[in-house]
């Protein structure tokens, strides 16, 4: 039987190999789920200063995440910052991990702001790249979930497993990367810019 940590690492991998080998691809899909993620992500930081609870918090939380998923898919360039600025939100993650000292808001703050401008300014390249970056490093996460059976997913909520901070996680990273990489660039060479 499959408990609820193993589960969502699944998902997270089925999820994070995607983004990896097939991020350009399927990018209008993803801006519109990743949409819906910030949206729901916002709806519920605002529940939270709030103290909104209960069946409000769910409304909020469920137009947010459509509101967002629709700014996504109609505004394209919305889309594509808000794309950027949860790569970074993703991307930071790992640097958090490696620079404890440093305030993490401001860490998340920044890295968001910088990729969201950056996916507007180099719109394929910036794609394949976050794409690939996320997805790798989900698949890593993932992996390490379903290897430790202690849930890696959730960084903020339990102390990080000693098991991601090794070496092997990063090297495991890069190759998948570097694979990444090569197949979506391969794939994508002769395709129309747009997705």
């Amino acid at each position: 039987m499959i408990d609820s940590v193993q589960f969502q690492a699944l998902v997270l991998l089925g999820l994070g190999l995607m983004l990896t080998f097939a991020g350009y691809r399927l990018f209008k899909t993803l801006l519109f789920l990743l949409g819906l993620v910030v949206g729901a992500g916002a709806g519920q930081f605002i529940c939270e200063i709030f103290l909104w609870n209960g069946w409000i918090a769910l409304a909020i939380t469920a137009a947010a995440a459509l509101a967002g998923a629709l700014i996504a898919r109609l505004m394209y360039s919305a889309g594509l910052f808000l794309f950027g600025a949860f790569i970074g939100y993703a991307v930071s993650q790992p640097v958090i991990m490696y620079f404890p000292r440093a305030h993490p808001l401001l860490i998340i703050a920044v890295l968001a702001l910088i990729t969201g401008f950056l996916m507007l300014k180099l719109e394929r390249p910036v794609i394949i790249l976050f794409t690939v970056l996320a997805g790798a490093w989900s698949t890593v996460v993932a992996g390490i979930t379903l290897w430790t059976g202690r849930s890696a997913i959730v960084w903020h909520a339990a102390p990080v497993p000693e098991a991601i901070r090794s070496v092997t996680v990063l090297v495991a990273w890069g190759i998948l990367i570097a694979l990444g990489l090569s197949a979506q660039i391969g794939r994508t060479a002769k395709q129309d810019p747009n997705p």
